[in-house]
């Protein structure tokens, strides 16, 4: 079973970016129904529990497909991509100030140019995702590159062979409180929240992912 993480730092932690009733909604009622929602699921189809993750789970959504159906593989999709979405969100999200680590610039620099050329394409396509989803900076598993990517409502990349290394919630809930005029300047002022630190390691362990 899920329990939902507490938060790793305190409401209005991140403002002026971020209020703290945003953050509070955000985390405890929203982040929430997801935790609820994919424990409901694993009540009904323990089987679940055998892939032993999270991650497991979602590289094989395709089995769970073929065992279960199709509108189980969609809920755990949905319930589970958005409680390992938001945790991910709340850890790369941070006001702490923090810089790449090596390895990382240098996967931005042959990737993207540079640090700043790939902030521009993931804020260029999260702005662009119709409706509700996310934007990602992730490491593919198959061609072992950095690359941006989107996935729609709670998906999560690792659906699709790519580890997570940044991600931002572009639902309008997490953002309307704050940017009722719109997604962009959200995008803008989140991308300076980056938790490197963390970004780095999740860049590292992407690479020694098998």
């Amino acid at each position: 079973m899920l329990t939902l993480a507490p938060l790793p730092y305190s409401y209005d932690a991140l403002e002026p970016v971020i209020s703290a009733r945003s953050v509070q909604l955000h985390h405890d009622v929203l982040e929430a129904r997801y935790v609820t929602g994919f424990n409901s699921l694993l009540r009904k189809h323990p089987m679940l529990e055998k892939y032993g993750s999270l991650a497991r789970l979602f590289l094989n959504l395709d089995e769970v497909r073929q065992k279960l159906g199709d509108r189980v593989a969609r809920d755990v999709e949905f319930y589970g991509g958005g409680a390992a979405n938001h945790e991910f969100y709340w850890s790369v999200t941070d006001p702490s100030e923090s810089v790449p680590s090596a390895g990382l610039t240098q996967a931005l620099q042959q990737g993207f140019g540079g640090l700043g050329e790939m902030l521009g394409q993931l804020r260029q396509i999260s702005q662009a995702i119709r409706g509700s989803g996310w934007g990602w900076l992730v490491y593919d598993l198959d061609t072992r590159d950095l690359r941006v990517s989107v996935t729609g409502n709670q998906s999560s990349p690792l659906v699709y062979r790519q580890y997570p290394v940044i991600g931002v919630d572009v639902w309008e809930h997490a953002y309307y409180l704050d940017y009722p005029a719109g997604r962009a300047e959200y995008l803008e002022r989140w991308s300076h929240l980056i938790n490197w630190q963390f970004a780095s390691e999740s860049y590292r362990n992407a690479a020694e992912f098998t």
